[in-house]
């Protein structure tokens, strides 16, 4: 077996400190990587810093990524707001750079977020434009009825008898506005029975959800009279004694 020849540590050190990996170099060296690891720091070789992207980009990054997400992931928190109702992306910005290119040809500043024009159109270059926070960005409007109001306008609907935290839920888990706004239709499509003006197929895909949003509303709700309960028989018993 050949003689090993010595290792040229310090020409390692500047293959280290010019990009190379130390698993690269015990490969070259043909030595574990632990003993390149403890000479690069004998020598004090320091590895480069890895260039950092700008934070506008970071940002421009994860407006992207988010826009994407609560279009087509369905476990998003804001899916039923977007992708639930049709609402998808253009396919001009189904890559990073040319949404970066619009948005800092848009004027893109830090804070502000990403707004549509048309709120039952895509995210598209034409349709949407950089703003300022808004309160009711976060609060789009569903039709119902021939209607269309945002949830907490439908919660103080005399049709609706739940709240606007049951009514965003029960979105969320995929149940139509109507469904969700009526607990009668609710009940029908536990049972199996079509609701008039409905869909068979569209009954049938909600009948787990709804069946689900409704047992945990009645849970909530006998927890809230025991609760009651409770403090009523606290309140008598303190004022016996």
């Amino acid at each position: 077996m050949p003689a090993r020849l010595p290792i040229d540590w310090h020409a390692a050190a500047k293959l280290y400190e010019a990009g190379w990996t130390q698993r690269r170099l015990a490969d070259h060296y043909g030595v574990h990587w632990l003993t390149v690891q403890r000479h690069l720091k004998a020598l004090g070789a320091k590895k480069p810093a890895r260039p950092k992207r700008p934070l506008t980009d970071r940002r421009l990054r994860s407006a992207w990524e988010n826009m994407h997400r609560r279009c087509s992931d369905p476990k998003h928190h804001s899916y039923h707001r977007y992708g639930a109702q049709g609402v998808a992306v253009a396919r001009a910005w189904s890559e990073f750079e040319p949404f970066r290119a619009w948005a800092l040809e848009a004027g893109y500043q830090p804070g502000q977020s990403l707004h549509r024009r048309d709120e039952r159109r895509a995210f598209s270059p034409r349709n949407c434009y950089w703003g300022a926070r808004r309160r009711d960005s976060a609060a789009p409007k569903y039709k119902a009825f021939r209607e269309t109001k945002t949830v907490v306008e439908w919660a103080r609907d005399p049709r609706c008898v739940v709240s606007a935290d049951a009514l965003s839920r029960r979105l969320r888990y995929g149940v139509a506005l109507e469904a969700a706004i009526n607990r009668a239709w609710e009940a029908r499509v536990r049972h199996g029975a079509e609701g008039e003006g409905t869909a068979p197929e569209e009954d049938r895909r909600l009948a787990a959800g709804a069946a689900h949003v409704a047992a945990r509303d009645d849970r909530c709700r006998d927890r809230r009279e025991l609760g009651v309960l409770y403090s009523t028989i606290q309140v008598g018993l303190r004022s016996r004694r």
